[in-house]
């Protein structure tokens, strides 16, 4: 083992283990117990499938990231600008899927995001870089889509890319009411497309259970 491998061991060592005391501090540690598994389990069995096939046309924007973009403490860039850029971008392949143009405020105001999943930060941004995130649909349900969203950071045109960060987004889409209504249908064409579907549909299943078995108790 590393020396890094050996200080992250010892700095696990020293987290003391939280005693719930309440039945709702029970519950709420059954949950955190739920989604560690889930993340366990997703590593291992539905591996995270990069975005890299162009024909996915993916939704794409990019930035430079500059000195306001800093998170304060040196020259990495603050986590909330990169996922306020990686939900914008989810919000640009939702409006691909559905027909509008980019930043359309009628389209906007056709759905609507009700969850987010597995926000990962891999490795910091550098003020400096330019940030790119892109989008793909992953599953069109009933009445909700669900996008997968990656972000990049590269030094300047033409150097290596960095995977940065990866999350997922749930959308629902809505009529004149503000209600629920059916979702514009999407198909997945490649075997990538596939296997990105398959992961979708897993998460909501996790979500379900969640919410049926936790949703109602506090």
């Amino acid at each position: 083992a590393t020396r890094d491998d050996a200080s992250r061991k010892a700095d696990k060592s020293l987290i003391a283990p939280l005693l719930p005391i309440t039945p709702e501090d029970r519950l709420l540690q059954r949950s955190s117990d739920v989604r560690k598994d889930y993340r366990a389990f997703e590593r291992t069995r539905v591996q995270h499938t990069p975005i890299v096939d162009e024909d996915d046309h993916p939704a794409t924007i990019e930035n430079p990231m500059l000195v306001g973009d800093s998170n304060g403490l040196g020259q990495n860039v603050f986590g909330g600008v990169i996922l306020s850029q990686m939900y914008v971008t989810a919000q640009r392949a939702i409006e691909q899927h559905l027909g509008f143009e980019p930043g359309c405020p009628t389209g906007s105001d056709t759905f609507v995001c009700v969850r987010q999943d597995r926000m990962d930060f891999l490795q910091p941004a550098k003020i400096g870089e330019s940030l790119r995130s892109k989008a793909v649909i992953t599953k069109t349900f009933t009445t909700s889509i669900e996008v997968q969203v990656e972000c990049e950071a590269r030094e300047a045109a033409g150097t290596p890319a960095r995977l940065v960060a990866t999350t997922y987004f749930v959308f629902v889409q809505l009529d004149g009411d503000n209600r629920p209504t059916a979702a514009k249908p999407w198909t997945p064409a490649t075997p990538r497309q596939l296997e990105r579907e398959r992961s979708a549909v897993i998460r909501r299943r996790l979500r379900e259970d969640e919410a049926t078995t936790f949703g109602n108790s506090i």
